[in-house]
């Protein structure tokens, strides 16, 4: 497989729509217990801010009832769990404008207490959007599906303006000790990748999209993915972090643009450490973002072979700086990785594309504060465009 001549656009998907119909009094029985757990006995279950609950309430979720959906709107302050064994769902769960909820499986003995599965064109496992904040989901398997996780607001599905950058940021979201299996696309598609506003909303705009802060991302499996594993995009304030995470097996889309284990995509940053990705269609870690991103420690083998096809040109680990709103260098700090086998003689790649700031070509990295440091036991080979900067030495973190 050889590389495109021009860069393949992300696109973004056109989701089935949940059926949004107001749970009735008879689908839910309280127990008169301490701690307030309510449980749902219907398939599908849509549950707003006009539903009777309190904040601190635990939403139950029974093992041996098929369940569709569930969906909160407008809802905060609640942890849904499950009871009785393994719960399954179809369309999964859908968070919009929600805050302080947590979703765990673990409401018994085993670890993944929640499993979604069950394909239909677009579909996503979790999805979090609108004015959603402070959300962790744990314990969850999704195999099966488009996306495990989509958590982002896409301009084409809003006209409110106030759902746009910079007027709101999507925060503190945490996903942790979940399973991810044979995604369509991504396995996490976090944050919107049209981040140079070049996608029009119904009202004939090209906004730009919300972005997010204080993203958390670690001890989870994602593996067979037909695009990237884990893609972050967006993110430019807060401490992001994708960490100790497994990731094999992607890109069977086989599109030498779409197999990568990691993304860091436009206007973001992150912490990417002790990450395990194995067999990825492209690059095991790709950074196109800005700001400081630190890739550290990292296992990376097989870049540019999945399950027997070969794409060339493909590294451990590579950067680039791509044009950001508003102008933002990047900064670069690569540290204790081990690249195994890949398509291109470099196991560190750093390349340039050169952005418009105030009418000027330029680069995006920054002059000071790069580091590339003991890679490979330090034998790792670099390859640096001309003019990219960077520190051999041990002396930042």
């Amino acid at each position: 497989m050889f590389l495109a001549t021009t860069l393949l656009l992300f696109l973004f998907s056109c989701k089935k729509e949940i059926e949004s119909t107001q749970l009735k009094a008879t689908d839910v029985s309280a127990v008169s217990t301490p701690g307030n757990r309510i449980y749902f006995t219907q398939p599908g279950n849509y549950i707003n801010e006009n539903f009777s609950y309190s904040p601190g309430d635990t939403f139950v979720l029974k093992s041996g009832i098929d369940y569709t959906y569930f969906v909160l709107s407008n809802v905060h302050d609640v942890t849904v769990i499950n009871e009785g064994g393994v719960v399954y769902l179809q369309n999964g769960f859908n968070l919009a404008n929600c805050k302080n909820i947590t979703i765990t499986g673990t409401g018994e003995d085993q670890f993944y207490g929640f499993e979604i599965s069950g394909h239909t064109p677009g579909d996503v496992g979790v999805d979090i959007n609108g004015k959603s904040s402070n959300i962790t989901c744990e314990h969850l398997y999704i195999h099966d599906k488009t996306y495990g996780y989509w958590v982002k607001q896409e301009v084409a599905n809003t006209c409110d303006e106030s759902l746009y950058y910079p007027n709101w940021y999507m925060d503190n979201i945490t996903i942790r000790n979940c399973k991810i299996k044979s995604m369509y696309q991504e396995g996490m598609y976090l944050g919107s990748t049209g981040q140079n506003a070049d996608r029009l909303n119904s009202c004939g705009q090209h906004p730009y999209p919300m972005r997010l802060s204080n993203i958390s991302v670690y001890n989870n499996i994602v593996d067979s993915t037909g695009r990237g594993g884990i893609m972050l995009s967006g993110a430019d304030k807060g401490i992001n972090r994708i960490c100790n995470n497994t990731i094999t097996r992607c890109g069977f889309e086989y599109n030498s643009y779409q197999g990568n284990g990691i993304v860091i995509g436009g206007n973001a940053y992150a912490n990417v450490d002790s990450n395990t990705i194995k067999n990825t269609l492209c690059d095991g870690i790709w950074v196109l973002g800005t700001g400081t991103t630190r890739v550290r420690y990292n296992k990376i083998d097989s870049s540019g072979w999945l399950e027997g096809t070969y794409a060339g040109n493909m590294h451990g680990i590579s950067f680039d700086a791509r044009p950001s709103f508003p102008f933002t260098l990047s900064t670069f700090r690569i540290r204790g990785n081990t690249t195994g086998q890949h398509t291109d003689k470099a196991d560190i790649y750093i390349y340039n594309t050169f952005q418009d700031n105030n009418g000027n070509k330029v680069s995006g990295f920054s002059t000071t504060g790069n580091l590339i440091y003991n890679n490979n036991n330090g034998n790792a080979v670099v390859a640096a465009q001309a003019g990219i900067l960077y520190s051999v030495g041990n002396n930042l973190p």
